[in-house]
C-alpha cells in the first residue's frame, strides 16, 4: 500500500475515533428522575430552568415527573425518585433520606391577598388577627400562617375564589404562581399587600443514594449564582407573565 492511501486511511480512523470519543460523554450521562408539582406553577418552571442548567454543568441530565408536591418528596424520600425539584428546609427536615444541595435553587416570596387594600396593608400584628385562607399541603403557608385562624382550601384558584366570596379576610398564596392564576381567571376587586409576607430559600433535593453528587451539582448552582443567571431566570419567569415584584419583607 502507497504511502497517500495509508495516510487518508490513518485519517478516517482518526476522525471515527474522535467522534466515537465525543459521543461517550453524552451517552454516559447520568439519568436523574425529579418530582416536581403538576400544578400550573411559574415558580417551579424557573427552578426546573435552573436545575436542568445546573445539572448539564454537572455532566448530568433530568427527566421531570409532574406529579402532587406530596407524592414527589415521598417518592423521594423512598428512592423510587432520584430527586424532588425544590423544597424549603423544613419540609426536606421531615424526610430522614433526603439531602439538600447547599445552594438554592430559587426563593418562594409569599403574598398576602383581599378585597380592602386598606386591610391588607395594615401592620403585621393586625393581619394576624385576620382569618386567612391558604391551599393545603404547602408548608410554606402553613408555616407562615402559624398562630393566625386559617381556612383551607384545595387549590389557588379555589383560595382565590373564596377569598372573592368573602370566605376569609385575605388569601396566603406563593405570589407568582398566585398571580398567574389571578391573570388566567380574571380574578378583579382583589388588593394585594405592597410588601411580601415571607421569603425563603428553596433546595434541589436529592435520595441519599445520590451523596457523591451533591458536591458537583452544588458547584455549578455557586457557579450561576455568582453569574447572577439564577435571578435572572427568577426576573425573567415574572416577565414572562408580565408580573412586577413585591417590596421586600416588612
Amino acid at each position: 500500500m502507497t504511502r497517500k492511501p495509508l495516510i487518508l486511511l490513518f485519517t478516517k480512523l482518526l476522525v471515527a475515533l474522535v467522534g466515537f470519543l465525543m459521543l461517550v460523554p453524552a451517552q454516559a450521562q447520568q439519568l436523574l428522575q425529579v418530582g416536581r408539582t403538576d400544578l400550573d406553577s411559574p415558580l417551579s418552571d424557573v427552578a426546573q430552568r435552573v436545575v436542568t442548567e445546573a445539572l448539564r454543568r454537572a455532566g448530568l441530565r433530568a427527566q421531570f415527573n409532574s406529579m402532587p408536591l406530596q407524592r414527589s418528596i415521598a417518592l423521594v424520600n423512598d428512592g423510587a425518585l432520584d430527586a424532588d425539584l425544590m423544597r424549603i428546609t423544613d419540609a426536606a427536615k421531615q424526610f430522614p433520606n433526603l439531602l439538600s444541595v447547599p445552594t438554592p435553587v430559587a426563593m418562594v416570596h409569599v403574598a398576602l391577598y383581599g378585597r380592602d387594600a386598606k386591610q391588607i396593608n395594615l401592620p403585621r400584628a393586625d393581619i394576624a388577627k385576620l382569618n386567612v385562607g391558604l391551599p393545603r399541603g404547602i408548608l410554606l403557608l402553613v408555616k407562615n400562617s402559624a398562630g393566625m385562624s386559617v381556612s383551607d382550601s384545595q387549590t389557588n384558584y379555589k383560595a382565590l375564589d373564596m377569598l372573592r366570596n368573602d370566605r376569609f379576610e385575605i388569601a396566603m398564596l406563593v405570589h407568582i404562581d398566585a398571580e398567574l392564576e389571578i391573570a388566567k381567571n380574571n380574578f378583579t376587586g382583589l388588593a394585594r399587600r405592597a410588601n411580601y409576607w415571607a421569603s425563603e430559600p428553596l433546595y434541589f433535593q436529592l435520595n441519599k443514594k445520590h451523596q457523591t453528587l451533591v458536591p458537583k451539582i452544588n458547584a455549578a448552582l455557586q457557579e450561576m449564582q455568582a453569574e447572577g443567571l439564577i435571578a435572572k431566570y427568577y426576573e425573567e419567569g415574572l416577565q414572562k407573565i408580565n408580573v412586577k415584584p413585591l417590596k421586600p419583607v416588612s
